[in-house]
């Protein structure tokens, strides 16, 4: 499968068909937007640490990140991309937001993935580079003016979360 960036997102992301798509409980579908991603702020539950990673020779760090495919509800995208990516189960799902990104007409949808066992991670080759970072840490790494910054920004903020 081929993977792009989001144009100026700071998410990666599989390209995939056009098409109706259903988020939740299929409680949103539209035959007008083409694309929907899920972006997560991935955490280990042990440390509180949160995982960034680094795709196709670009040197800042972004949220794991994937398309929803047709036919598939979001949260089911959530657990499969973050298994497909970096062979972690995830453990514990909590939606955020959604935001569209109109220079790729994707609704781009941020969850929280916790994960019970960071030392499973073993990146695909969708990866060039990850790290671990605390909350702190990863305010200052994440790629600056992105969606992905806005998101991981928004997630700390609301929690209190330095």
């Amino acid at each position: 499968m081929k993977y792009q960036e989001l144009g100026t997102s700071g998410i990666m992301a599989s390209k995939v068909s056009l098409g109706a798509w259903g988020l939740g409980g299929g409680s949103v579908w539209s035959d007008k937007t083409s694309t929907v991603a899920d972006t997560m702020v991935v955490r280990d539950e042990k440390t509180g640490r949160i995982l960034l990673i680094q795709q196709y020779g670009r040197p800042s760090y972004v949220l794991v990140a994937g398309y929803v495919n047709r036919g598939e509800q979001a949260e089911q995208a959530v657990v499969r991309e973050i298994k497909e990516e970096t062979g972690m189960t995830v453990t514990r799902l909590r939606f955020n937001r959604t935001k569209f990104f109109a220079p790729s007409n994707t609704l781009m949808v941020n969850f929280t993935a916790y994960v019970s066992d960071a030392t499973a991670l073993h990146a695909n080759e969708e990866i060039d580079r990850w790290s671990w970072f605390t909350p702190e840490q990863a305010r200052e790494n994440i790629r600056p003016g992105s969606l992905a910054e806005e998101f991981l920004n928004a997630y700390l903020d609301e929690r209190g979360i330095s």
